[in-house]
C-alpha cells in the first residue's frame, strides 16, 4: 500500500530506494508514519546540501517564526530567518557563539584567554546551570582529561545550598548563607586596596 521509487545500476534493481505511503517519505525504508520524512542510510551521509555556492542550509518555519541550519564562509550556524540574525554559530576554529558570530573580537588574548565560548546580548546575558535538587551543578577548569580536567571549578552543591571554589583539585573556600570559609590557606584580604 506504498508508491514505491527504485533504481538500476549494473544490472542490479533498487526497487525500494524511496517509498511514499500515507503522506510520508521513507528514503532507504518504508516510512513508518509517525515523521514526514525518514532517511536510513548504513555509513555515509544522510542528508548532503549542497548550494554550489558559500550559502546551503535546512529551512524549518511554523506558522509564525523560521529558523534555517546554514553553512557559510566556513561557519555553521542557525540563522533566525524571522529577524534575519545569527543565534548560534560555530566556526571552522572550533569556538562557538551564542548571540554573536564574531567569537575573536573578544578574543584579547590577554594572558593566553581564548575566546573560545562567547555568550553576548545586547541586555543582560549570562549562564545557567541547573542541575536537579539533588545534585551539585558547577563550572571547572583543567587541562587534559580524567582528574586533570577538574583542578578548579565553581560549583553549587544544591543539598547544601553552599557554593564550593576549587584550585589544585581541591576545594579551598565555601560560601553559604551564614559564613564564608576559607580551608588551609593564607587569606589575604584588602579593604579598599588591590591585595
Amino acid at each position: 500500500n506504498f508508491l514505491s521509487f527504485g533504481t538500476r545500476q549494473s544490472s542490479n534493481n533498487y526497487f525500494n530506494t524511496v517509498k511514499i505511503t500515507s503522506g510520508t517519505v521513507g528514503i532507504g525504508q518504508t516510512p513508518t508514519g509517525s515523521h514526514m520524512l525518514e532517511i536510513t542510510k548504513v555509513g555515509g551521509d544522510g542528508i548532503n546540501v549542497n548550494s554550489g555556492a558559500d550559502f546551503g542550509g535546512i529551512r524549518l518555519t511554523d506558522n509564525s517564526h523560521s529558523y534555517a541550519i546554514r553553512n557559510a564562509s566556513n561557519n555553521f550556524f542557525i540563522y533566525d530567518v524571522t529577524n534575519t540574525t545569527q543565534r548560534v554559530t560555530l566556526n571552522d576554529s572550533g569556538q562557538f557563539g551564542i548571540g554573536t558570530s564574531n567569537m575573536s573580537a573578544y578574543d584579547t588574548n590577554s594572558g593566553g584567554i581564548s575566546a573560545d565560548l562567547v555568550v553576548a546580548n545586547s541586555g543582560h546575558a549570562g549562564i545557567v546551570v541547573a542541575s536537579g535538587t539533588g545534585s551539585d551543578a558547577g563550572i571547572f577548569f583543567g587541562y587534559g582529561t580524567g582528574n586533570a580536567a577538574y583542578r578548579g571549578a565553581v560549583s553549587y552543591v544544591n543539598s547544601q545550598d553552599r557554593l564550593y571554589f576549587k584550585a589544585s583539585g581541591a576545594n579551598y573556600l565555601t560560601l553559604d548563607n551564614t559564613k564564608l570559609n576559607a580551608m588551609g590557606i593564607n587569606l589575604d584580604v584588602g579593604v579598599d586596596s588591590a591585595t
